[in-house]
């Protein structure tokens, strides 16, 4: 298996040419953009792998699941479905045109910007840096990984140039969905997208999740099923 997935990156690496870096995050424009790795883990626990797969990056957006499983530990189901909703909202990720019905009545889906930014001020904790570092434990736990950390300039760069998720804050704090400081909440949110993982780490997550929380290593429950 390991060398058909070799032959396939390597068939499908000149592909690699016709997309783009991210560039609305500077320190995002800065990344290699010849890596290409796979790294699979059955639902038997089987691995396979190939390529770049070691290589580091930051998990961005694929942090909201993570985020949304740690606000239902904290919460349960019920709470956080009053404050987000499950629908597709069939716009961009980063999009701002949402209407009076949606923020209030129907909510954001946590898996856009809008709705991540809602679930960071439902987690745990006495001070956002505490709601983070827990965020933090959890993905080493679900990665089996301790070495899992936040990228301080890919943090650095997403604060500085975060005004469109500053502005998506700023409507959730007008119509009364948040209600800490905008910027305590989007720190937290700016280091979780810059937590910084490799292909490994998110298939381990991956079965995690998959499996109802059971651990890929020991079959041990990390969160209830």
């Amino acid at each position: 298996m390991d060398e058909l997935l070799e032959e396939i990156l390597a068939e499908c690496k000149p592909f690699t040419s016709q997309g783009a870096l991210a560039s609305y995050i500077p320190e995002l424009a800065k990344a290699d953009p010849n890596s290409l790795g796979i790294y699979l883990v059955s639902s038997d626990g089987r691995i396979n792998r190939a390529g770049d797969y070691h290589k580091p990056f930051t998990i961005q957006s694929i942090v909201k699941p993570i985020l949304l499983l740690l606000a239902l530990m904290d919460n349960g189901v019920d709470y956080v479905r009053s404050r987000v909703g499950v629908e597709a909202t069939g716009k961009p990720f980063d999009a701002i045109n949402y209407t009076e019905q949606t923020l209030l009545s129907d909510h954001i889906n946590p898996m856009v910007n809008m709705g991540a930014i809602a679930i960071c001020t439902m987690i745990s904790g006495k001070s956002y840096e505490e709601k983070f570092n827990r965020l933090l434990e959890l993905t080493r736990l679900l990665a089996e990984n301790n070495e899992i950390c936040l990228d301080e300039d890919v943090y650095l760069s997403e604060k500085r140039s975060g005004s469109k998720n500053r502005a998506l804050a700023y409507l959730l704090k007008t119509y009364g969905i948040i209600q800490d400081d905008v910027e305590e909440v989007l720190d937290c949110y700016f280091r979780a997208c810059s937590i910084r993982v490799d292909c490994a780490d998110l298939a381990r997550i991956g079965f995690t999740l998959a499996s109802h929380g059971k651990s890929l290593s020991t079959g041990e429950r990390i969160f209830p099923a």
